[in-house]
């Protein structure tokens, strides 16, 4: 009799509980909102920037955040910054009630925000959400305050690398998934010129998925799939023969991938910039 009556309760509880319903359209007034309490001083504030002008553009221009996570990766604290960073993260999605300002319909609706903007964007959102999730993980197993000192002597390296590969799939998309691939040794090769003792494996895993992660809303499991992070030492070892020079100082030269440009209605590749890092 007492089973009977807690099932009926519980039948009850489900029939009449109200099902939580996510936005269908993303409202503007809560996003902006949102990117105040969140990035800027508000009640959860990262403190990114006071800046009304740059606040909104954080979901048309992709070196805001990108460059503030690299900062803050790059902090030597352990663990504490980047766990603030990644619960903001969280009080984000969570202040927007559902996913629908980071679908890519809507971005890609949007007319004041280009196609190559709104993958960038995407793309820097769903780098971090790895690198909180999955990637956090890793970063704890192995040396991290290697890994942070390694990201922070590569700031501008690692931004080169992003800024190549979407000039790169905007100018030459039909060989994206090979951008990507570069793309993907690219961001490696800074963690493994810095030996972080045994676990340099470890730290060239978690580089190349982040970035995997980075172009998968643009070019789906296509390119995805295609790299395996797991195989990608080869590559990455003879990307770092033809783009590393190790000076006298001990410090190291990393050349960015070539860069794809439109010159007399045709495309060629430039050689990329030359950029010191000093571990």
């Amino acid at each position: 009799m007492v089973r009977s009556i807690l099932l009926l309760v519980a039948t009850v509880a489900v029939a009449t509980a109200v099902p939580y319903t996510y936005p269908t359209t993303c409202v503007s007034a809560t996003l902006n909102k949102c990117i105040h309490d969140i990035f800027s001083d508000g009640e959860y504030g990262l403190n990114v920037t006071t800046d009304p002008a740059v606040l909104g553009n954080i979901m048309s221009d992709y070196t805001i955040l990108n460059n503030w996570f690299l900062s803050q990766w790059g902090r030597d604290d352990g663990i504490d910054t980047i766990v603030k960073n990644c619960n903001a993260l969280t009080n984000f999605y969570h202040c927007l009630g559902g996913p629908v300002c980071f679908s890519m319909k809507s971005m890609l609706d949007d007319p004041s925000v280009t196609k190559e903007q709104a993958y960038a964007v995407r793309g820097v959102f769903d780098e971090y959400t790895f690198n909180c999730g999955a990637g956090l993980g890793t970063m704890l197993s192995a040396n991290i305050k290697c890994i942070q000192n390694a990201v922070g002597a590569s700031q501008e390296y690692l931004k080169g690398c992003t800024s190549t590969y979407l000039n790169n799939v905007k100018h030459d998309e039909p060989r994206a998934c090979n951008h990507g691939a570069v793309l993907t040794q690219c961001y490696m090769a800074p963690f493994h010129l810095a030996e972080c003792q045994t676990e340099v494996a470890t730290d060239t895993w978690w580089a190349c998925n982040s970035q995997k992660e980075f172009m998968a809303a643009q070019f789906g499991y296509t390119c995805y799939n295609d790299i395996s992070c797991d195989d990608q030492q080869p590559a990455v070892a003879s990307f770092i023969a033809k783009h590393h020079t190790k000076n006298a100082d001990g410090s190291h030269t990393l050349r960015l991938p070539d860069l794809v440009q439109k010159s007399n209605n045709e495309y060629k590749e430039v050689k990329g910039r030359s950029i010191n890092i000093k571990f």
